[in-house]
């Protein structure tokens, strides 16, 4: 696949026992942040809470965390949040081990990954003679699939994200 940076890929709404989510409609330009829904714990294998061990019972309900799968009582598995990792339209449950990462990943997609979709100034190391000098400052931006990074007004083919092999982020304040 040519890649030129203004690929959109089509999306399409899928209703899943979870939520509803807005998903690409090939697999194959899928963002590689983004990670499908974990297998659910099936509920007759759950007699207690997994993080706090109540039993389950007729007042006591299972609830399933979108991230993980696993079963909780209501207690544990009280948080409602967006996941943009996992497409969903809506906030979801998600049970108190998986909430601070849900957090992180917000933080990232709502900061990050949307200055890199913009664009950013990047110092490009010489590696393999992919550039001529010692370093480069180029400014790139990542294609809307963020599968590449396009870089603007350089001789650079589109760099994969999945052959990049380190990465320092410096910021200035």
């Amino acid at each position: 696949m040519e890649c030129t940076g203004n690929d959109q890929p089509s999306k399409k709404l899928i209703r899943s026992k979870s939520g509803l989510r807005i998903v690409v409609a090939n697999e194959d330009q899928r963002s590689p942040f983004v990670i499908g829904e974990p297998q659910w714990t099936p509920d007759k294998e759950a007699t207690h809470c997994t993080k706090c061990s109540t039993k389950f019972g007729f007042t006591t309900r299972r609830h399933h965390c979108r991230r993980c799968g696993q079963i909780y009582c209501s207690s544990c598995c009280d948080e409602k949040l967006e996941i943009p990792r996992m497409c969903f339209i809506d906030p979801v449950r998600v049970c108190l081990n998986c909430a601070p990462a849900v957090v992180e990943e917000n933080k990232f997609f709502e900061c990050h990954l949307k200055t890199l979709t913009n664009g950013a100034t990047f110092v490009l190391e010489k590696e393999e003679n992919i550039i001529d000098s010692e370093n480069e400052t180029l400014q790139c931006k990542l294609s809307q699939d963020h599968r590449y990074l396009i870089f603007d007004g350089a001789k650079i083919a589109p760099l994969e994200i999945g052959h990049i092999r380190i990465l320092r982020l410096h910021k200035d304040y």
